[in-house]
């Protein structure tokens, strides 16, 4: 699903398409499309053709950030997934007298204090000395880099470091930018159980013991 968010940050669905695998030639094809039908509404309504996004918050997944890369825009992780994937990563375990849920709740408690910090810091991606979501990334990964939680800090630093994955926080920084996709995921969650094979099979299978019974 490919989705846009309008002034007051809701999601809506612009268009939606079934590839047989997560890769850049397919996303990068479905982004091409939707721009084609987009443009010829804005033509149709003597409106400018919109030349690409600016932007494209996505769960990480290589293929759609390498698609919103080559049409001119900044990739930008979602906030729930960075959160979600701290709770079930398995680099993160008990510490001493700590358990791992314990630890994990703190974790979280850090990412929600670097949104927090971020959004209200006043401080502009383009910072001369360096933006504070870069900066304060950095700080969470020294905090964390420690036995017990270094596997999950050196996983935060190859997906949501850095000057191609770090812009996950610098969302923040930018008011007209939504910093998660859960519109997008609830729709995608819809369709695929509706269409998964394997549910329909588990309805009639269940429909074919209630008519022996």
């Amino acid at each position: 699903m490919v989705g846009v968010t309008d002034i007051h940050q809701s999601g809506h669905i612009a268009s939606a398409g079934i590839w047989d695998s997560e890769n850049t030639k397919q996303a990068r094809r479905q982004l091409e499309v939707t721009y084609h039908f987009a443009n010829l509404i804005q033509e149709y309504n003597g409106e400018p053709p919109l030349d690409g996004p600016l932007w494209g918050v996505c769960d990480n997944c290589d293929a759609l950030q390498d698609a919103i890369e080559g049409m001119g825009g900044v990739p930008v992780n979602c906030k729930v997934h960075v959160s979600r994937n701290a709770q079930q990563s398995l680099g993160i375990v008990a510490n001493g007298h700590r358990s791992r849920k314990d630890v994990v709740k703190e974790v979280r408690a850090d990412l929600a204090r670097l949104a927090t910090n971020t959004q209200y810091g006043g401080v502009a991606v383009k910072d001369t000395d360096g933006p504070i979501a870069s900066e304060l990334t950095e700080l969470f990964y020294h905090k964390w880099n420690k036995t017990g939680t270094d596997q999950y800090a050196d996983t935060f630093k190859k997906e949501y470091m850095g000057e191609r994955k770090g812009s996950h926080q610098q969302a923040y920084t930018n008011p007209g930018m939504p910093v998660h996709n859960n519109a997008i995921e609830r729709r995608n969650s819809e369709f695929k159980n509706e269409g998964t094979w394997r549910e329909l099979a588990c309805a009639r299978i269940c429909q074919s013991r209630e008519c022996f019974s």
